[in-house]
C-alpha cells in the first residue's frame, strides 16, 4: 500500500508538472495615444459637487454628493464646452457655468506616458483638471476633476464634470 501512494504521488507530480507549460503570450499592441484621443469638443452633460470633508467624516451620502448641473437658477453648467487641439491650444465656452478654467491658452498631459491630469495654461495662470478615467473616451465620455484647497492644502471640495464628444 506505501508503494502504491508513493508512486501515485510521483504519477501526480509528474502531471502537475507537465501541465505547467509556459503559454506564448500575444502582444498587446501599441500604446494608445492620450492626446489624439482627447482632442476634439467637449460638452459637459453633468456637474457633481463632492464635499471631501463630509466624505472624509463618513456623513450620510446625500449631503457627501450634490449635482449641481442645473440647481441655482440662471445658471447652467451645460452651457460650458472645451475644444482640444492638437497643435496645444485650446478654448472655452463657458456661459453661464461657473467654471474657474482660462478661457483659451495651451494644454498638456502631466505626464506624456501615463497622463492623469490635463494642465491648462493661461499666461501665469494654471489649472489641472484630474482625469478620473480614460476607459470609456472610445466611446465619447469623459470626466474631468477640479478641486478646490484650503491654503493649508486640505482639499475642501471636488467637482466632476461628465462631458461628452461633440460629433
Amino acid at each position: 500500500m506505501k508503494k502504491l501512494n508513493i508512486l501515485l504521488a510521483s504519477v501526480a507530480v509528474v502531471l502537475m508538472a507537465l501541465a505547467c507549460q509556459p503559454e506564448e503570450v500575444e502582444p498587446i499592441g501599441d500604446a494608445f495615444d492620450r492626446s489624439t484621443q482627447i482632442t476634439g469638443t467637449w460638452n459637459l452633460t453633468t456637474a457633481t459637487m463632492v464635499d471631501t470633508d463630509a466624505v472624509r467624516k463618513g456623513f450620510p451620502a446625500s449631503v457627501q454628493t450634490v449635482d449641481i448641473t442645473t440647481i441655482v437658477a440662471g445658471v447652467d453648467f451645460t452651457d460650458f464646452s472645451i475644444t482640444i487641439n492638437a497643435d496645444g491650444s485650446f478654448s472655452t465656452t463657458k456661459g453661464s457655468a461657473p467654471i474657474e478654467v482660462p478661457d483659451n491658452g495651451t494644454w498638456a498631459f502631466d505626464n506624456a506616458e501615463f497622463p492623469s491630469a490635463l494642465v491648462l495654461t493661461s499666461g501665469a495662470t494654471s489649472v489641472s483638471l484630474n482625469i478620473a478615467s480614460f476607459a470609456n473616451i472610445t466611446s465619447g465620455q469623459l470626466t474631468f476633476g477640479l478641486t478646490r484647497s484650503f491654503d493649508n492644502g486640505n482639499n475642501f471640495l471636488r467637482y466632476e464634470y461628465a462631458m461628452t464628444q461633440a460629433n
